[in-house]
């Protein structure tokens, strides 16, 4: 008996398990639609009384009174229908407020029940319509004494509307004649003579006339009742009639009575209503004195509806148990109704007496679940008892497949699938689990089989649970064999390295092999990768029988800036500058310098003045549209005059932009790099690939000189990576992470700083400017740098360069190659080199500005010197191999740095021997279309015989694109594919095939491709097409400002024409700019901004009346930059040609503050208000005014944390330099996911009095985002800024392995206790209340305050810390949070669900929550349109949903 109880106590927890959720915070009985109505004048709504879900209520009557205070009945709405249904229909009848009232009564604490009522507060909007008269009929009547008589008063509205029951204040003009009921009009004929009856509403009137008669009294004689029956059901009605005689009696008022109104009641009109059975109940009818006979009716009950349930309905058993089922029958006309029953599922129960009668015994034979029905012909009703039979409670779960190696399970990635088993124990239990990992990035696993398959190398874990209680359960390291490299794409600089970890797992062995598809492009060893020249190759690191590959392109480190290094406080004048922008004009647009414009640099790098004289007297600052002349005229600023300023306390590299235009008007960029000297902070030496450590000691010292306090913690940045990489506990035997510049390194503390180290690229000389943040005790930062001397040990050497072309191939030399060497050799920047012998002829010719064999500049000359950055330069030196050569050539050369140092070193240049090479050359930005017969010609090269087919390897996307039937840049056909075979003859035609060049690219593309001959032979060849360099004739350039026109010119497009085909133009058709650039119009409007888009398919003409060239404008977009277009033109002789359109948009203005962020907050500095005031108005910045706050996100003063925000920034509100409110206390804090430009407006006000208006700009983009996560750092781009974002505000801190575990589903106790830290709620310990909620655990105190403030209840007793939370449990416990804390969720219509495929999912409890959700834009659904609202939620989802909630 004792289990048989316990089984039936299990069924009542389970039972109520499936029936409650997450319940809500306290039962609640409520008005729907929720919250206060608005109502027009003469609308009608529907209200339902809805029971909250606590103690059933019952529904007693509807009123409208004043107010919940005040039970006065009110007018301004009326009951219409339904007063005493659940739901009730409304009037609005006049403007005003009200409350609706509903009674209802629920069980007390005794006998009594509790009257109860809920108000709903209706405001009714609208004109009350006037009335216009009053209309009363009929007009006048006869009446004689003692008569009675009502007229009819009709109320007429401004509205056009009549009634007649408007409410009417009636009187008499004789009340000795005639007496009125002021309120329903009943005349009463008093005594004889006339009386005038007048109704009155609104102040307007209308009368009846009555005469008064005397009249003789006729007596009643006779009452008769008549009927249409006797007998009157239960509950229902029954009409009588009375007949009064004579027909002409004075008083024929009709009294109605029952002589047992318990059994049956009659109206004044005589209608009797049932009350309960019973006979012979009298009912009279008496006017003028005068009873009628008795008129017996008899009271019957109602026929009652046939019944059949079972008892009880629902059965938990135990295999072996037998139970009793009743069934229960009634209101069957029927002495021995059959009953008849059945098991759905036999096997899992079964009936052991008989399957007929009133009570059977079923017996559970085998877990599962299934239903008992009994059946009853007479009736045709069935009833069903739901039956579960399970095993014995679990106690425990264990994982039986024992571990690979140590704890772990390994699993593969290939081959057959590996299943896992487990063990419920004891062992009657119900053996079903449930399995799961923790990271299906890594391993994914059947949920029913336990088959797991191995996804990507790596580590997670494996749960079992049982099935019958998910709190029993068991996990299992697992290791999925192979190796992970860490990055699968590589962007290299020639000569640089880059180092990839390379973690094993598994099967796999430590030990890694690796390759290079291309070593002459890339090489590796270790997981370094060099690259060597530009292209592309694949590196694959092998171990044992496992493969990873990383896809690596190479490109060269081109220098064309003009160089200059100062010390630090000196200052730099142009006037030293112009000969080398000079050089620089003639080499970028052929013709001497006229003027520079656009100059711009970082204002934390420095200013530009103009007529700088010292610090007190600086001049002017320098203006983005100004220009400054190389030979000025009167009124012309002189380049001379200007002088860069580099910031105070400022060190390293600033770069100032400039836009240049020579003496025939043709512009070009350019930029001057300014090494400005270190300020002696901190410097340090160390022996080529040999690490060295800071001391926090010299870092105390430079504080406390600097700032006069002790040094309270520094960030550091990193160097760039080509010269070395900053650890932290560095070890060169293990792993060490790198330095992040999010990370604060301590004096006295963890981390300290004593324990970051620098270690140099491997094989890198010369000197390293690491850049470090200090903050002094005081809060007082600022910024200095760390100077690093990598010597070599015998202090320096030769360097060779080398270059790789195909026979019959030119190559053009790199100037950062020869650059790179000198650093090597120097640890100083290259000047110059001098080629101390030159190839012979026999084997190829170095020219100068090649580009043909019959179009060169000169060849190369031994007494020549050639300059990195300057005219005759490196880079435009190529080698032409001598016709069939192939070999290596060594060309010695000698090398002198900007320092004056010499050194000496080889150009190596190898010559491949290629017969199958096919050669094309094309002018920049031009196609070039394939021939098949070149490549067939090729084949007989190589194999003799006719080519059938090809197949290509592609180019890098940075030299260009092969398509298949290309037509023009807006009709590209479609990419040629890797997997695709092109054919000499027939469809897929390699004369189909097209190589369009990267804009703006100038060089040699080699495309590797494999052919076969019509025997099938294979042959390897090689494509290489010379894209020219240089401006081409084809071109017209333009040049505007941001969202700026310019206006083309037939003129510019005829010349083009007449160069290429000798023939004038007749008219041309324009490919279309990206949009993102800009948009051409045709006869537009600048006033208006307004005109019509040009088409692809219209031609504009040179001269005549129709669409003319020069009547097509270009308009740019707010996007400074170049934007190239394509268009083809006709001759007036019918040829075509093609060209292309070239618009350099400048931007107007250059002085705009930047800043570039991501989720956490972007601090304003006050040093670059500073700079900018200084710069436009020369005088020191007094405070600012914002003109504008952002349009989305926020500015707040003194900001903590999300709730501890400090104040927001208002318009008009003076911020200074120092003092209060102070610039420096000024965040920005983005919206959640916000990315892209946010523009503020501001005025600052300058100490002389001056003022200017500047824009502060912030770039917001997720690849600005860091975070010390390792598991964060690739393929969560979507989630990481939120992560941060709830990492920087405290609210999570992830693992101890230094890992958030995105893709991990997030518990129940994890997520209550970031709710707790997302809202400021005690964390602290506290008893939690649930027996299942260790007291030791992180989250106990989170749950125990959640509990508290109503965001949780638990299930049954239990909280169940570390099941996975739902998403809508999740939703539910924000909203309530949310309230906890002041913040009340939107009210939103729960229909907003409906939006969703899943909406209908969404559980009664929580369907106001996730719409609140949904509302405020933190939930939004995934690209389904599906809320998944009983998935699980992972920690990535969770923190982007909470950013979303704390960053609105």
């Amino acid at each position: 008996m004792r289990f048989r109880f316990h089984r039936r106590l299990l069924a009542l927890l389970l039972a109520a398990a499936l029936v409650c959720s997450l319940t809500p915070a306290a039962f609640a009985y409520q008005i729907n639609p929720t919250g206060p109505q608005t109502m027009q004048l003469g609308d009608q709504k529907d209200f339902t009384f809805q029971d909250g879900g606590g103690p059933t209520a019952t529904f007693v009557s509807w009123d409208v009174v004043v107010s919940n205070t005040d039970d006065t009945p009110s007018d301004i709405v009326s009951i219409q229908s339904g007063g005493t249904n659940i739901t009730v229909t409304v009037r609005a009848d006049k403007p005003g407020t009200a409350m609706l009232r509903a009674t209802y009564t629920v069980p007390g604490a005794g006998a009594t029940p509790e009257t109860r009522h809920e108000y709903k507060t209706i405001t009714v909007q609208g004109s009350a319509p006037t009335v216009t008269s009053v209309t009363v009929t009929p007009s006048s009547r006869s009446l004689t004494v003692g008569q009675t008589f009502t007229p009819t008063a009709t109320v007429n509205m401004s509205d056009g509307s009549t009634s007649t029951s408007t409410p009417v204040t009636w009187s008499s003009s004789a009340n000795s004649v005639a007496t009125v009921n002021a309120s329903t009009g009943e005349i009463t004929a008093r005594g004889t003579g006339s009386a005038v009856i007048t109704a009155t509403a609104g102040g307007k009137t209308g009368s009846c006339t009555v005469t008064v008669t005397a009249s003789a009294t006729v007596p009643v004689t006779k009452v008769t009742i008549s009927g249409p029956s006797h007998q009157v059901t239960e509950g229902e009605t029954l009409q009588l009639t009375a007949t009064v005689e004579p027909a002409n009696a004075t008083d024929k008022t009709v009294t109605w009575s029952s002589s047992d109104q318990s059994v049956a009641t009659v109206s004044p009109s005589g209608l009797v209503t049932g009350i309960k059975t019973g006979e012979n109940i009298q009912i009279t009818a008496t006017a003028g004195g005068v009873r009628s006979e008795y008129y017996n009716i008899t009271v019957v009950s109602p026929p009652r509806d046939p019944s059949l349930k079972v008892e009880p309905t629902t059965l938990l058993m135990g295999v072996g148990e037998m139970e009793t089922i009743t069934a229960v029958l009634e209101n069957v006309n029927t002495t021995n109704p059959r009953l008849t029953w059945t098991v759905k599922d036999p096997s899992v129960a079964y009936l052991v007496n008989g399957s007929s009668g009133a009570r059977v015994s079923l017996r559970a034979r085998a877990v599962g679940s299934t239903e008992v029905s009994v059946y009853n012909p007479a009736s045709n009703l069935t009833a069903v008892c739901k039956v579960l039979v399970t095993a014995t409670p679990p106690t425990g779960v264990e994982i039986t497949t024992p571990p690979t190696k140590g704890t772990s399970i390994y699993v593969e990635r290939t081959g057959a699938p590996r299943e896992l088993k487990a063990q419920v124990y004891p062992d009657g239990a119900d053996q079903t689990v449930t399995w799961s990992v923790a990271d299906t990035s890594i391993a994914t696993i059947d949920p029913s089989t336990g088959v797991i398959t191995g996804v990507k190398p790596g580590k997670t874990v494996v749960t079992a649970a049982a099935a019958a209680d998910p709190e029993k359960s068991d996990h299992s390291d697992i290791e999925v064999s192979g190796i992970l490299l860490s990055e699968h794409e590589l962007n290299l600089l020639v000569n640089r390295t880059e180092s990839l970890s390379f973690p094993t797992y598994g099967n796999a062995p430590t030990s890694v092999k690796w390759t290079s598809s291309n070593p002459s492009i890339a090489d590796a060893s270790g997981g370094r990768i060099t690259g060597h020249m530009p292209g592309t190759c694949t590196i694959t690191a092998t171990a044992g029988n496992y493969t990873d590959t990383c896809t690596v392109t190479v490109a060269e480190d081109v220098a064309e800036s003009i160089d200059r290094t100062i010390d630090a406080g000196e200052t730099l004048p142009f006037s030293d500058l112009t000969s080398d922008l000079d050089r620089r004009s003639r080499d970028k647009a052929g013709s001497y310098l006229d003027y520079i414009y656009g100059l711009r640099v970082a204002t934390g790098e420095g200013t530009l003045f103009y007529g700088y004289v010292s610090p007190e007297t600086p001049g002017h600052g320098v203006g983005s549209t100004e220009r400054y002349y190389m030979n000025p005229g009167i009124d012309q600023r002189p380049i001379r005059d200007i002088t860069f300023v580099p910031k105070a306390g400022f060190s390293g590299t600033a770069v100032i932009h400039y836009n240049g235009a020579d003496s025939k008007g043709i512009t070009f960029v350019g930029t001057i790099r300014v090494e400005v000297g270190s300020t002696g902070d901190v410097t340090y030496s160390t022996a080529i690939n040999q690490p060295v450590t800071f001391s926090a000691s010299d870092f105390i010292a430079i504080c406390q000189t600097r700032n006069g306090r002790n040094l309270r913690y520094i960030t550091f940045e990193q160097p760039s990576a080509s010269r070395g990489t900053l650890y932290y506990d560095y070890s060169a035997s293990q792993y060490s992470s790198k330095v992040d510049s999010a990370t604060r390194y301590y004096p006295n503390s963890n981390p300290p700083i004593d324990k970051v180290t620098f270690l140099p690229a491997k094989d890198y000389t010369g000197t390293v400017d690491v850049t470090y943040h200090c903050t002094d005790t005081s809060g007082i930062p600022y910024t200095g740098s760390v100077r690093i001397t990598v010597f070599s040990p015998t202090g320096g050497s030769g360097s060779d360069v080398e270059c790789t072309t195909a026979v019959n191939q030119s190559a053009d030399l790199s100037a950062s190659s020869f650059n790179d060497a000198c650093q090597h050799a120097t640890n100083s920047n290259l000047n110059y080199i001098r080629f101390d012998r030159l190839p012979s002829s026999s084997v190829g010719t170095l020219y100068y500005n090649y580009t043909s064999s019959s179009t060169y500049g000169s060849r190369v000359s031994t007494s020549t010197r050639y300059y990195r950055n300057s005219t005759p330069r490196i880079s435009y030196i190529t080698f032409v191999p001598a016709r069939g050569y192939s070999g290596t050539i060594t060309v010695p050369f000698t090398g002198t740095s900007t320092s004056g140092r010499t050194f000496t070193g080889n150009l190596i240049i190898r010559v491949g021997d290629e017969y199958g090479t096919v050669n094309y050359s094309t002018p920049e930005n031009e196609p070039v279309t394939f021939r098949a017969e070149d490549f067939n010609s090729a084949c007989q090269r190589n194999n003799g015989t006719t080519l059938n087919r090809i197949s290509f390897s592609l180019p890098a996307a940075s030299t260009g694109t092969l398509y298949y039937n290309y037509v023009s840049f807006s009709g590209t056909g479609t990419r040629v594919s890797a997997s695709t075979s092109y054919y000499r003859t027939g469809t897929n035609s390699i004369s189909n095939v097209t190589f369009v060049p990267a804009s703006g690219y100038n060089g040699t593309v080699s495309i590797p491709f494999s052919g076969y001959d019509d025997s099938g032979a294979r042959f390897s060849g090689t494509v290489s097409v010379t894209v020219g360099r240089g401006s081409d004739s084809r071109t017209v350039t333009y040049t505007t400002v941001t969202d700026g026109t310019v206006r083309f010119d037939a003129a510019d497009f005829n010349n083009v024409c007449r160069d290429l085909t000798g023939s004038t133009l007749n008219y041309v058709r324009f490919d279309l700019p990206a949009s993102r650039s800009g948009t051409l119009y045709y006869q537009y409007d600048s006033a208006r901004k307004s005109g019509t888009k040009v088409t692809s398919s219209t031609s504009y003409y040179r001269t005549g009346s129709s669409r003319l060239i020069n009547d097509v404008s270009f308009v740019a977009s707010g996007s400074a930059g170049t934007v190239s277009f394509h268009y083809t033109g006709w001759a007036s002789n019918g040829d075509s040609f093609t060209g292309t359109v070239e618009i350099t948009i400048n931007s107007p203005t250059s002085n705009h503050l930047r800043y570039m962020g991501s989720s956490t907050p972007i601090s304003l500095r006050t040093s670059d208000f500073q700079s900018a005031c200084q710069g436009a108005l020369g005088s020191e910045l007094s405070y600012i005014e914002f003109n504008s706050l952002p349009g989305s996100g926020h500015l707040y003063l003194g900001y903590t944390n999300p709730l501890r925000t400090g104040t927001a920034v208002t318009t008009g509100t003076r911020y200074y330099p120092s003092g209060s409110p102070e610039i420096g206390q000024i965040i920005y804090l983005a919206k959640a996911e916000l990315q892209g430009l946010v523009s503020i407006s501001y005025t600052a006000y300058a100490v002389n009095g001056g003022s200017h208006t500047n824009t502060l700009e912030f770039t917001l983009s997720n690849s600005y985002c860091t975070t010390p996560f390792s598991d964060v750092a690739s393929g969560w781009d979507w989630a990481k800024p939120s992560i941060e974002f709830l990492r920087y505000s405290g609210i999570t801190t992830g693992y101890s392995n230094n890992t958030f575990a995105p893709g991990r589903q997030i518990s129940r106790g994890e997520f209550t206790l970031m709710v707790c830290r997302a809202f400021g709620f005690s964390t602290a310990g506290g008893a939690s209340g649930f027996p299942d909620v260790p007291a030791s655990s992180v989250y106990a105190g989170a749950i125990a305050t959640a509990r508290d403030l109503g965001i949780v209840q638990g299930e049954n007793g239990l909280f169940r810390p570390t099941s996975p939370i739902t998403r809508q449990s999740a939703m539910t416990m924000i909203s309530r949070a949310m309230t906890a804390a002041g913040q009340t969720p939107p009210a939103a219509s729960t229909a907003l669900l409906s939006a969703y495929a899943d909406g209908d999912q969404v559980s009664a409890h929580a369907r106001s929550a996730v719409a609140a959700l949904i509302q405020m834009g933190a939930v939004q659904g995934n690209g389904s349109k599906r809320l998944n609202p009983t998935a699980a939620i992972s920690r990535a989802e969770m923190a982007v949903i909470l950013h979303r909630v704390l960053a609105r």
